[in-house]
């Protein structure tokens, strides 16, 4: 039997999957173009992106494992506000410390060129959103072998009972996306556009200045209740959408 065709098991985070998470966290980014697209520190890009959940907050995180693989992840956040902080004050700063230094020493260009605009546009270029309203958010990632089998909305389906059962009632999702031909009004056609409560956006040259990619783009944050987004991935899992 092919080794990628084996059944999936939806397991609780381990410390032991951290590793793997990363790897997929550094496979999949922007959109299955790999951490380099942009970046070349596959370490920095997993140390943000990952480590806030695997390091800090694991409880609301699983994993997806097929024949001793983990072929994709789920890390949840229930608290805005403790994401905040401990990124502020534990993550960030060694992440920036080591991309400054990194960059006088080794980093090419194109590298070169993110860090300057993640340290000195990209707090000002995130939009304008009440998140601590919408404590709640989450970062998920499959493999190719692992999409299109309701994993997604399974897990996300998962992570909306813990929510519940620790009152929690709202939270929020985002993309950094073009402005033409985005994928966000279809997602909100699909989700219900009176279920989205708070919504924010704000222009992004992140693309222009590292590729020199000049079409717009846009982040994107919208907020709901935990009970809309359950009815969303209730009828993603049921149609076989995620």
């Amino acid at each position: 039997m092919a080794r990628h065709t084996g059944p999936v098991t939806i397991r609780a985070y381990e410390p032991r999957d951290r590793e793997a998470v990363r790897e997929i966290n550094r496979v999949t980014a922007w959109r299955n173009r790999g951490h380099d697209f942009l970046f070349e520190d596959g370490e920095l890009h997993a140390d943000y992106w990952t480590s806030y959940f695997t390091d800090h907050r694991p409880e609301f995180s699983w994993v997806v494992e097929r024949d001793g693989r983990i072929v994709g992840y789920f890390l949840g956040c229930a608290d805005q506000a403790h994401f905040m902080r401990t990124m502020q004050r534990r993550i960030v700063p060694r992440i920036a410390a080591l991309a400054l230094w990194r960059s006088a020493t080794r980093y090419g260009p194109k590298s070169r060129a993110y860090v300057r605009h993640m340290l000195l546009r990209g707090p000002g270029e995130t939009p304008d959103f009440p998140f601590l309203d919408y404590p709640a958010h989450y970062h998920c990632n499959l493999l190719r072998e692992a999409q299109g089998q309701a994993l997604y909305s399974r897990m996300a389906l998962m992570f909306c009972d813990r929510l519940e059962a620790a009152g929690v009632t709202r939270m929020h999702g985002s993309m950094l996306e073009p402005e033409k031909g985005a994928a966000f009004p279809r997602f909100a056609a699909s989700f219900g556009l009176e279920h989205v409560e708070a919504y924010a956006e704000k222009p992004t040259r992140l693309f222009e200045t590292v590729l020199g990619d000049t079409r717009p783009m846009l982040n994107r944050v919208w907020g709901a209740t935990v009970a809309s987004f359950r009815r969303f991935f209730e009828q993603s899992r049921d149609a076989g959408r995620i």
